[in-house]
């Protein structure tokens, strides 16, 4: 998956949820906005919310 993490394109392995995909790229419990199309995703839906196609991380 083709994310934007803090302005720089990543390619990463897909992950199930919000949740996974931020230990996945060791940002799990740092202070992060997720977004995706535009659209911000709140933190208590990280562990339910599925992982973006594509989106925008900003830690």
């Amino acid at each position: 998956m083709k994310l934007t993490v803090n302005g720089n394109p990543r390619d990463v392995a897909d992950s199930p949820t919000v949740a996974a995909l931020l230990e996945q790229l060791d940002l799990a419990g740092k202070f992060v906005a997720v977004e995706v199309n535009l659209e911000l995703i709140p933190k208590k839906l990280y562990a339910t919310a599925s992982s973006p196609i594509e989106g925008t991380i900003v830690g």
